[in-house]
């Protein structure tokens, strides 16, 4: 518990450094932020108003260039010796231009004709004698009419140019006339930019474009406005924030000179400050929405780190433990396995023992004084026989195991004594083994324990004599005996077969089982 506790504490310092960092570096990010985000705002507000004034200037650069094209169709006209006609349907082709007028003559315009886009459209020009007669000045250099008609009702701009026949002498007049409403209406559907507005103004300040059209024809900009756009030469201005009368609020006011058909006039794009304002906002949000996640993830990474790192100590901890516990384990394993060794020890010198025990040796040499007497050639193969029994006996077999064949001869000595002793009441071991078996290996003197055993626990006499048959049944070597239990039981300990089965325990082979079967006694031995 205690260095559960110490780390904790281990942990929780570096955590607190990392989130006052955080908080620190957070701070400073957002402080560079702003002040990129006022950066970017002013580009931003640069880049709208620049799209205002390319969207107008190529648009009353579109009406100019409407009408050159127009004189080249009427001067292919008059060389042509025809009436000009066709420049009337260029000039109507652009959708600002509701009014035309035009006149022919070779060294005098007499007379000025007017057509509208509505033939049934009444027609107010504002083309009259004074214009002709100023019109007279741009004939003979083919050059270009621009002027603005001031009225009380409203302000119209008169464009024109001079298409001449210099074969002929005839010279053709024409142009257009726009009021200047009328354009402001078209603009506001037509311009792409609807975050800004803009205006112009002539050289003394007054309205010739505005969006609020009770405005056009009177002044808008002070002198200091216009003597600021004179000092630049034409240069583009950013000004501070100053307030829109249209919209009455804050906004970016840029200045431009704007020269069309050699008039100077001056164009103003107002953007309103909330927008630059909602761009910085948006980001300074934005940035603190990501410093609070970042930081979460941090302080969430941190938790998880800590409560893996405390799970991993537990884990390591009972580790330690298992693996105590199991060096306690292993050592009384170590101990009971010596105890187990030096048991199989007593248990093997117990069948040493039984198998020289004196009782076998004294019903031998009985056995054998008696052949020597009356079969002395059967006493000496008994004499060999019984050296080769003990001979096996006191073999030693390193691993506890014997073949098959070794085994099966040394069984058929042994039942040979038997045989000696017993006469006809011990039948001829009878051996069925499959080839494939004999080099296969058996706990040693297995099928001796087993004979040894049958002629121990039954009756063995003419009357009821005694059969032991060997043999292989798949994977076992079986040895069954006829059951005829004595009448006395015989207390032999049980060692033999508890030697046997603690060879095959060690092997950890299955399947040795013994016992009565109808009426037989039957040993199952596994091959290994």
């Amino acid at each position: 518990m205690k260095n559960e506790v110490k780390g904790r504490g281990y942990l929780l310092l570096p955590a607190v450094i990392i989130v006052v960092s955080f908080i620190a570096v957070a701070f400073f990010i957002n402080w560079r932020l702003e002040k990129s985000a006022e950066t970017i705002g002013e580009v931003y507000t640069a880049a709208i108003q620049r799209n205002k004034e390319s969207f107008f200037r190529s648009r009353f650069n579109e009406l100019i260039e409407k009408v050159s094209l127009a004189r080249q169709v009427a001067e292919q006209e008059l060389k042509d010796g025809k009436q000009p006609f066709l420049f009337k349907a260029v000039l109507f082709s652009d959708p600002i231009v509701n009014h035309i007028w035009y006149s022919t003559g070779k060294d005098e315009i007499k007379h000025i004709n007017t057509e509208s886009r509505q033939s049934s459209e009444s027609i107010h020009s504002v083309v009259d004698k004074k214009i002709s007669n100023q019109l007279l000045n741009v004939i003979p250099a083919k050059g270009a009419y621009s002027e603005l008609i001031k009225s009380s009702e409203s302000v119209r701009w008169v464009y024109g140019v001079t298409a001449v026949n210099l074969q002929s002498g005839k010279s053709l007049v024409l142009g257009f006339e726009v009021d200047m409403r009328e354009l402001q209406k078209y603009m506001e559907v037509a311009d792409p930019e609807g975050q800004s507005y803009a205006f112009i103004a002539d050289q003394d300040g007054a309205a010739i474009f505005y969006p609020d059209q009770k405005l056009i024809g009177k002044k808008v900009l002070s002198r200091q406005e216009l003597r600021l756009v004179q000092q630049t030469s034409g240069r583009k201005i950013l000004m501070d924030t100053v307030h829109s009368d249209f919209l009455g609020l804050p906004v970016v006011r840029k200045y431009s000179s704007f020269n069309v058909a050699g008039k100077s006039w001056v164009f103003v794009v107002d953007t309103p400050t909330l927008l630059v304002s909602d761009e910085i906002n948006s980001i300074s949000k934005y940035s603190a929405i990501f410093g609070l996640f970042a930081l979460i993830v941090i302080l969430g990474t941190g938790i998880y780190s800590q409560r893996k790192w405390l799970k991993e100590f537990e884990l390591r901890r009972r580790a330690e433990d298992e693996q105590q516990t199991l060096l306690i384990e292993k050592q009384k394993l170590l101990l009971t396995s010596e105890k187990q060794q030096k048991e199989n020890a007593l248990l093997q010198l117990d069948k040493l023992k039984q198998k020289i025990n004196p009782h076998f040796l004294f019903n031998s040499l009985g056995s054998l004084s008696v052949l020597i007497a009356r079969e002395p050639e059967t006493a000496k193969t008994f004499v060999m026989k019984l050296s080769k029994v003990y001979r096996y006996v006191l073999n030693e077999f390193p691993d506890s195991l014997s073949t098959v064949q070794a085994e099966i001869d040394f069984a058929e000595q042994y039942t040979f004594l038997l045989r000696v002793r017993f006469g006809e009441a011990l039948q001829v071991l009878h051996v069925h083994i499959d080839t494939g078996h004999l080099q296969c290996r058996l706990p040693s003197m297995a099928i001796q324990t087993a004979v040894e055993n049958a002629v121990k626990h039954n009756v063995v006499s003419k009357e009821q004599p005694l059969t032991i048959v060997v043999r292989s049944e798949g994977r076992f070597i079986v040895v069954e005996n006829n059951l005829q239990a004595r009448s006395t039981p015989v207390d032999s300990g049980g060692y033999g077969l508890n030697y046997i089965q603690s060879i095959y325990a060690h092997y950890k082979i299955a399947g040795f089982a013994h016992g009565q079967e109808r009426n037989s006694y039957i040993c199952y031995f596994p091959v290994v």
